[in-house]
């Protein structure tokens, strides 16, 4: 295929696909589970195409050597949107209701204050994620961070290598755990409190701002800017539910945008020292636009020609209570592209969207059953979570669900099989809702 015919049908491409959403009633200018995760999908598995095929990133054009295998991996990338879009028009024939819903944003504007019950939960619940953010600095030690070896402070230790130690690497594992409760769980307590002060009640700036700066230093201390990047997006979807109805507004995104790019530039110019800012903005946008590309093209190409189909080997075995070993996919992946990182002592990993860890266990045939699975269940869990929510306590589900689904975009799907974070956190929404019901019947004295 010549560059030109490649750059038309990737033009198509993208117009069918935007054609497509719009007859489906999806509409990237509202805030819905399958609009947002569609949108992240564009950005970080389609648009940059172009710049691998043509090989305009000098980084990537040393790692992305074959079009063909690069084209296969665009075609499957096709199919993907196409059977996702396909799952949430069958959600939408479920019943005339949900067909009508799935058009609009999650845009509740009903407030029912908090109750002081519900408030003292929700700091008590605020404060054991504070108590896992602490335990967790206590193991790995304060000057061990990864943020203390990238502003120069841990001299003796690389970032690259620290951040491993941190995560993957963490000594006696749990590292898991920790994240559930001193990132997820405290992102879904901040934004609790950010929906009631944009509200109006001034009573939550106190937790706002707390839980926001533990949150902001949880996040940076282990240098996961993309963690960073997504509780940004998840404050914003708060603020555009709130105060716009669930509209994204353009100028305020393209501020949100601009402060973003600026903030992970500044990041990358601290990792990796002696980056000027315009270099660092071209990192931003290298990881942006290809970096998840890249991963996904070295699936296609590991997967059956260096190794074969998994056949379900890299599914959670909880508990070793089935007859196998997992498959550790995105450490095995990183070990294969780049066999230097395991010899420095990191522990490093290359997840991708989705689709990369079914096409690695079941090929094609995985690829369209998983896109059509996630199309369907993000389409139902939206019309779900509109129906319900309401409040502060919805608001702020519904954006934390919108982020945490929008990872789909950029890692595997067994993560969200068994998924602790989710079930957590929507136990944590139902107590305190319910919590809330029971403090307002009528009977019921304050």
């Amino acid at each position: 295929m010549t560059g030109f015919m490649f750059f038309v049908s990737w033009i198509l491409g993208l117009c069918t696909i935007l054609v497509f959403t719009s007859n489906l009633g999806i509409n990237f200018s509202k805030i819905t589970l399958p609009g947002i995760l569609l949108l992240f999908i564009i950005i970080f598995q389609y648009l940059g195409f172009p710049i691998l095929y043509f090989r305009l990133d000098n980084y990537r054009a040393e790692f992305v050597t074959d079009q063909e295998i690069l084209l296969k991996t665009y075609f499957i990338n096709f199919l993907c949107i196409f059977f996702l879009l396909l799952g949430n028009w069958i959600a939408g024939l479920s019943s005339q209701a949900f067909s009508n819903s799935k058009r609009r944003a999650c845009d509740k504007s009903s407030h029912s204050r908090l109750t002081g019950g519900q408030r003292a939960v929700i700091w008590l619940i605020g404060a054991v994620c504070l108590i896992a953010l602490i335990a967790y600095v206590s193991k790995v030690g304060f000057f061990n961070l990864a943020i203390m070896a990238a502003i120069g402070i841990a001299a003796d230790i690389s970032p690259e290598l620290a951040r491993s130690q941190m995560t993957n690497a963490l000594a006696g594992g749990g590292y898991g755990w920790y994240q559930l409760f001193m990132q997820k769980l405290m992102l879904f307590i901040y934004l609790i409190f950010l929906a009631e002060f944009l509200r109006g009640e001034k009573r939550a700036m106190l937790g706002t701002l707390f839980f926001g700066c533990a949150l902001s230093f949880s996040l940076l201390m282990t240098g996961e800017k993309g963690l960073i990047a997504f509780a940004i997006l998840a404050s914003f979807f708060v603020h555009a539910i709130i105060r716009a109805r669930g509209r994204i507004v353009t100028r305020l995104t393209a501020a949100v945008t601009i402060a973003l790019v600026f903030g992970l530039a500044f990041l990358y110019s601290i990792s990796y020292g002696g980056r000027d800012i315009f270099s660092s903005i071209s990192l931003v946008a290298s990881r942006t636009l290809t970096g998840s590309l890249q991963a996904s093209y070295h699936y296609v190409e590991v997967f059956p020609i260096q190794e074969g189909f998994l056949l379900g080997m890299s599914f959670p075995n909880p508990g070793g209570i089935l007859p196998f070993e997992p498959y550790l996919l995105t450490q095995k992946m990183i070990d294969f592209v780049d066999p230097a990182t395991s010899s420095r002592g990191v522990v490093g990993s290359m997840p991708t969207i989705f689709w990369g860890e079914m096409y690695a266990n079941f090929s094609i045939l995985g690829v369209v059953v998983s896109s059509v699975f996630v199309g369907f269940m993000l389409s139902m869990a939206n019309f779900l979570v509109c129906r319900m929510a309401g409040g502060s306590i919805g608001v702020a589900l519904f954006s934390w669900l919108t982020v945490h689904y929008a990872n789909l975009s950029i890692t595997g799907l067994t993560p969200f099989i068994l998924d602790p974070p989710l079930w957590i956190v929507c136990s944590t929404a139902i107590l305190l809702r319910l919590l809330g019901a029971y403090r307002r019947r009528p009977w019921i004295t304050s």
